[in-house]
């Protein structure tokens, strides 16, 4: 789930967690509420609840494999203990994080103990590319490649040419929006925009297994739509634009001017 802050309700009045904070019972009742399914004051059962839980759990799951449903990049550094072509990445490890739902870039770090160290990105390889490498061992002081492999539970990172000097790695990973732990003993807080997207579509997954008041859902799919455009608005990462030097600098003689279907100065 895309929490930025998690804590239990003891210590939910410290400056550390500032924001609102809910519990997922009170964002499954909302979402209730929403379609119908329960009035206000009434309270689900906790087959219900639970019924809520997995629903949820499984909107998120599907969320965090769409780009624009997630809110940060996260850069993360990695000091390997020994020199060899993959790192595995996910729980339990070489990187032992949450596997990511996806790695969009890697560097290598070369010289990573001196002032000014250097990093430097490396291409990333597809499945064709990584297969055209005849000799993947082929040890180098830097490597050039990287391959993801997108393997589960655990992506391996696969580099060429082998390292054999001290480096580290820097990976940019799509941040992992993680489950509802519990119902009602882990409070939340969210990123601008995501509680009220939640919410409704929540409401719009729920409204298939709880009856309601048929006359609500088109309104609720509406909202969850209207909600889930403002996430994605803020999510979409910026648009990198370039023009041909020709076009805004058609004077100069080694270019070629698109007007005239001759080389510029002519």
């Amino acid at each position: 789930m895309p929490v930025i802050q998690q804590n239990t309700p003891g210590n939910a009045g410290t400056a550390a967690y500032p924001g609102l904070l809910i519990t997922f019972s009170d964002i499954a009742k909302a979402a209730l509420r929403s379609v119908g399914a329960i009035e206000p004051g009434e309270e689900p059962t906790a087959a219900e609840m639970q019924a809520c839980l997995f629903t949820g759990n499984q909107m998120m799951d599907s969320w965090q494999a769409q780009r624009l449903m997630i809110y940060s990049i996260n850069r993360l550094v990695f000091q390997p203990l020994t020199l060899q072509q993959t790192y595995t990445v996910g729980p339990g490890g070489d990187i032992s994080i949450p596997r990511p739902p996806r790695i969009t870039s890697v560097s290598v770090i070369s010289q990573p103990t001196s002032t000014n160290p250097l990093e430097l990105p490396l291409e990333m390889l597809d499945d064709q590319q990584w297969q055209d490498i005849p000799v993947k061992s082929t040890t180098g002081a830097l490597p050039q490649s990287c391959y993801d492999d997108d393997n589960f539970p655990l992506r391996g990172l696969n580099f060429w040419p082998v390292p054999v000097q001290n480096i580290q790695f820097a990976i940019y990973i799509w941040q992992t929006l993680t489950q509802f732990a519990d119902t009602n003993t882990t409070l939340y807080s969210f990123p601008p925009a995501y509680l009220r997207a939640i919410r409704y579509a929540l409401a719009v997954e729920l409204a298939a297994e709880f009856p309601g008041d048929p006359e609500l859902v088109p309104l609720v799919v509406k909202l969850a739509e209207q909600s889930i455009d403002v996430v994605k608005s803020l999510n979409r990462p910026s648009m990198r634009m370039a023009c041909d030097p020709a076009l805004v600098n058609p004077s100069s003689s080694d270019l070629y001017n698109w007007l005239t279907d001759e080389p510029a100065g002519r």
